[in-house]
């Protein structure tokens, strides 16, 4: 059972509805709220104690934090669902790039495999030491061949 559970919803689901809030979640920290003024840390005060959802509410408006309105958090919750399905397409764009470039890669071994194998088989005798026969040895062979077989 999770103790600090009013305290974990809060962070989750309310605290960004505060205006200047950011949340950052660190593991195997305190939840802790640092306010600071012009950049500089003025006071750090440990949630824990306040595992209640209105005496965190309390809370924040204590120390002079504002909550947005509906119509602003609407307007957030749009400009965020736009930039997670720009971050969605920009990274499936990039997916697709990427299998088109192995794909490409994949086509281009297979295509120098193929052109290996023609080699070889162009001159079979490649890898032994045995200079090609002459095309006149060839044809005296072919010939030889053809009476050979006619007996």
């Amino acid at each position: 059972m999770n103790v600090f559970r009013q305290l974990k919803n809060f962070l989750y689901f309310e605290a960004h509805k505060y205006w200047g809030v950011e949340v950052k979640f660190i593991k195997k920290s305190n939840a802790t709220l640092t306010i600071y003024e012009n950049g500089v840390e003025q006071e750090v005060i440990d949630l824990h104690q306040y595992n209640d959802m209105q005496k965190l509410h309390n809370l924040f408006q204590e120390k002079g934090f504002y909550k947005k309105t509906e119509e602003v958090l609407r307007k957030e919750a749009l400009e965020k669902k736009q930039r997670q399905r720009e971050l969605a397409a920009a990274e499936k764009e990039s997916i697709e790039e990427q299998q088109q470039k192995d794909n490409n890669k994949q086509a281009n071994d297979e295509g120098d495999g193929e052109h290996a194998k023609a080699q070889y088989q162009l001159n079979p005798r490649h890898d032994n030491k045995q200079e090609p026969k002459q095309q006149d040895q060839l044809e005296s062979d072919a010939a030889d061949f053809a009476h050979k077989s006619e007996l």
